[in-house]
């Protein structure tokens, strides 16, 4: 199951979370691309795949595997802030703006993809 972030009227870039590989590589077809790599990171558990062409971005978070290795939960918040801050990166590029966002902007695009991706991995407990 694919969560999507709304990212309200202001922005055109659509980001998603993806928990399980199955449902990812389903995505990935949907779509005709043809993933280069692993769905995620096999140390960290977690990665984004950008699509600039479609202003579309995926994180993807092996939530399983991060149960399956009793990873703690610095290390699972640890690399959601980390592809939310690539996200963020990812956004900020795709808006062809002629002045930076400013720190403020960042910090919450940042804060609101890290609260999306705790509620999908949270999803995949119920």
């Amino acid at each position: 199951m694919m969560h999507r972030i709304e990212m309200g009227p202001f922005w055109s870039v659509q980001i998603d979370i993806c928990t399980k590989e199955k449902d990812f590589l389903e995505y990935m077809e949907y779509f005709k691309e043809t993933p280069a790599a692993a769905w995620v990171n096999q140390d960290s558990g977690a990665s984004i795949w950008t699509f600039k062409d479609r202003l579309m971005a995926v994180i993807c978070l092996d939530a399983n595997g991060w149960s399956a290795r009793d990873t703690n939960l610095d290390h699972i918040a640890g690399c959601i802030a980390h592809e939310a801050t690539h996200a963020m990166q990812f956004l900020a590029s795709c808006i062809h703006n002629t002045e930076k966002l400013s720190y403020e902007t960042e910090a919450y695009i940042v804060q609101h993809v890290t609260a999306h991706a705790f509620r999908a991995i949270g999803r995949e407990e119920e």
